[in-house]
């Protein structure tokens, strides 16, 4: 078979899983195909264009039937079209193609394409399938793609917090803390800012210097996302106020500057 300069041909797995192997094969030889039926034009203006079917056997070795049982399983998924008139008047759908191939679910699109072989009397029929496999690839593919954005923007934030902390800080410790803080903040708010980090550092700091005492207010941080040092306070001294227990008093030891504390918070 002289395929192309090498005598090769490239195909694609998630392909080679839907339709099988010769129908795979047709298909790259289609791909190989349409680039010059659009440089010459030779489509009309449904987008059909005469495929010859002799070159097409000669080229990968499958005869005319084949090749029209290849167009059928093609068809069913919606990629391929044939003309009522013709049954070598061909057109192609690369876009609906390259949504489905590059889609890593083969499970949820083969559930598709074998509910879609049930039904394929007629043409409306294969076109309502093929739509609703590029409605499910495409939000699918949407969502997969907003997510990854998603992870970028936290993975910047986090970051760019970490080098907010090391130009206030040279305790790695706290750099650590801060950097699980933010991405606590930014689960909950969905950004941070680094005057946000900024202000929470300095009244933080301003607050306690105890290494213990300030690990908990982080902690509480982390926890809560809360991004306003104030509502992390309010939570830790709520937590050490004086309580009575059968009409007894009991004192938890609260924050003070220097000292240790230990109480548990959640």
């Amino acid at each position: 078979m002289n395929l192309n300069l090498y005598n090769t041909m490239s195909i694609n797995k998630t392909l080679l899983k839907i339709v099988g192997p010769i129908t795979t094969i047709y298909w790259s030889q289609l791909m190989e195909i349409l680039p010059k039926v659009f440089n010459k034009k030779t489509y009309n203006e449904e987008g059909y264009f005469l495929l010859d079917r002799d070159y097409i056997e000669r080229q990968i070795g499958l005869s005319r039937v084949d090749q029209y049982n290849c167009d059928s399983s093609l068809g069913q998924i919606g990629v391929v079209e044939i003309s009522a008139d013709n049954k070598d008047l061909i057109r192609v759908n690369s876009t609906l193609m390259t949504s489905i191939i590059i889609n890593e679910d083969i499970e949820k699109i083969q559930a598709i394409v074998d509910k879609l072989k049930l039904d394929t009397a007629t043409k409306s029929a294969n076109k309502k399938y093929a739509s609703e496999i590029q409605k499910k690839i495409n939000k699918e593919l949407r969502e997969k793609e907003s997510d990854e954005r998603k992870n970028e923007k936290l993975k910047g934030y986090i970051r760019n917090t970490r080098r907010k902390i090391e130009t206030l800080t040279t305790d790695p410790n706290l750099v650590d803390l801060f950097g699980s803080w933010a991405e606590s903040v930014c689960a909950r708010y969905g950004f941070i800012s680094n005057s946000i980090v900024e202000k929470f550092y300095n009244d933080l700091t301003s607050y306690s210097h105890n290494p213990d005492q300030v690990q908990i207010l982080l902690d509480i941080g982390i926890k809560t996302g809360y991004r306003d040092f104030e509502f992390v306070k309010n939570n830790y001294e709520d937590r050490v106020k004086p309580r009575t227990l059968g009409g007894v008093s009991t004192q938890i030891q609260p924050i003070s500057k220097g000292k240790s504390d230990n109480t548990e918070y959640f």
